[in-house]
């Protein structure tokens, strides 16, 4: 199982805007993330000091249409309350992916796990030990090398550069610095090549992109954020809104309990 930690509840039913986004996150375009390091920890770790040489001249800042849903295996845990849910004062969604993929056999689940390249001296390396998690590590290890290995081969080829850029770029977005390793991250990743009809914006000053998944989650657990104000107040309608929306997309209604957490 995995956690969203979130302080909106856009998915509910008197939040949707229509009633196929029942139970539905909101899958942001990459811009709005807060790493500014998205997407370059790769290259980095294959290309070295060699991509900095596009520093001090002017740059596209045309961006991909990527979008992602961040997801962490780190459940009830205070670095994340405080980070990521309205300082200890949201909740934390544990989800139950295993359901996901039973209840929707023709669709595809794109969730991924995060590996967390380590810099030392300028040049990245992976490490078993900021990524414990993923499974066949010395595979993992090998691939990355020979990534790294023809990368080195085709480094003064523009067109051939080019072309293995295009063929990394769905995977890019998968690999961070190993300063956010403390986040055990997993993400839902939607990638397209130009425009499509499925591109949705909220209605801020500023619209953002977002598109929405091809399926509702699956709920095994709210955990109330160890600052929940007024929960008292607010529980009765929150466990009315969650069972709607088990009722509407087909689930079992999920226990809602109180971190563990002593935080002030």
């Amino acid at each position: 199982m995995q956690a969203k930690w979130i302080n909106r509840r856009c998915m509910l039913p008197c939040k949707a805007k229509k009633k196929e986004y029942i139970g539905k996150l909101a899958i942001m375009n990459i811009s709005y993330m807060n790493d500014p390091n998205e997407g370059k920890t790769l290259q980095k770790f294959l290309y070295g000091k060699e991509i900095e040489r596009t520093r001090g001249k002017r740059r596209d800042v045309r961006v991909p249409y990527v979008f992602l849903k961040c997801f962490t295996t780190q459940i009830d845990y205070l670095p994340m309350w405080e980070m990521y849910a309205d300082h200890a004062e949201g909740c934390c969604i544990v989800i139950n992916w295993n359901k996901i993929r039973q209840y929707n056999t023709e669709k595809s689940v794109p969730l991924y796990r995060v590996l967390y390249l380590t810099e030392n001296s300028g040049e990245y390396a992976i490490t078993r030990t900021k990524n414990p998690h993923i499974k066949e590590f010395t595979r993992v290890k090998q691939y990355l090398n020979v990534l790294k290995d023809n990368a080195v081969l085709i480094s003064t080829r523009k067109e051939a550069l080019n072309i293995f850029g295009k063929l990394l770029s769905d995977i890019i977005y998968l690999f961070k610095d190993s300063s956010y390793s403390y986040e055990q991250e997993m993400r839902i990743i939607y990638s397209y090549d130009s425009v499509s009809d499925v591109f949705m914006h909220t209605e801020t000053k500023y619209p953002l992109l977002f598109v929405y998944p091809d399926f509702p989650l699956q709920i095994e657990e709210i955990i109330l954020a160890p600052k929940f104000i007024d929960r008292t107040r607010k529980i009765p309608y929150i466990q009315e809104q969650i069972e709607k929306m088990c009722d509407y997309i087909g689930g079992d209604m999920p226990i809602i309990t109180n971190s563990n957490i002593d935080y002030r």
